[in-house]
């Protein structure tokens, strides 16, 4: 059996095409630096790979959750540092105005310094993130939390809900600390020696 010229022909053309069409494809491969540049270069590559960018996009989600909360707690701890500062002071004072040597001038200016520690303690209650939302004011973020009423009371106007951020697929980790009591009592504590010392 004999193959004619013209068969020859448009087998190797064929086979020249082909070969095109691959140098092509893998020009575009690397020019793009992407195997998969349409869903038919590859369909089963393309459904894994669309996969794996929702995998990347949701974990990229949750290392942005983390940061956000690990930012969050870092400043609440920062400002509960101070606190314990200003009631390791405020301790000091109540044994320093126990001291029968102590004038009552001291005590007064003692219950003076007392009540500036007092002003510090509901700043600090009414901390703020860089977002501007308020750490100790529970899901209430917007709405400051303590105010003085003038008398030994601290005013909460927050919640006591928690802060949940999602950290991994059906995970989720509370990014918030509960202020209150904590900071009512505090202050009420040291309203009473203020007015003891006076």
């Amino acid at each position: 059996m004999r193959i004619s010229t013209a068969f020859q022909y448009d087998r190797y053309s064929g086979d020249i095409a082909k070969a095109q069409e691959r140098y092509l494809t893998l020009q575009g491969q690397i020019s793009s630096g992407k195997r998969i540049n349409t869903l038919s270069d590859d369909p089963y590559g393309s459904a894994n790979l669309l996969s794996l960018k929702g995998v990347r996009g949701a974990t990229q989600q949750y290392v942005e959750n983390l940061r956000g909360a690990k930012s969050q707690l870092t400043l609440s701890e920062a400002s509960l540092g101070e606190v314990g500062q200003l009631l390791k002071r405020g301790y000091e004072l109540t044994v320093g105005g126990a001291n029968s040597a102590t004038t009552q001038d001291g005590r007064n200016a003692m219950a003076a310094e007392i009540k500036d520690i007092q002003k510090r303690l509901v700043d600090l209650a009414n901390s703020r993130d860089a977002s501007g939302h308020y750490l100790f004011a529970g899901q209430s973020v917007t709405v400051k939390p303590y105010a003085s009423d003038g008398t030994d009371t601290l005013i909460f106007s927050g919640d006591t809900d928690s802060i949940f951020v999602e950290s991994g697929p059906g995970e989720t980790m509370v990014s918030n600390v509960q202020g209150s009591p904590m900071f009512e009592r505090n202050y009420k504590d040291l309203e009473s020696l203020r007015a003891a010392l006076e």
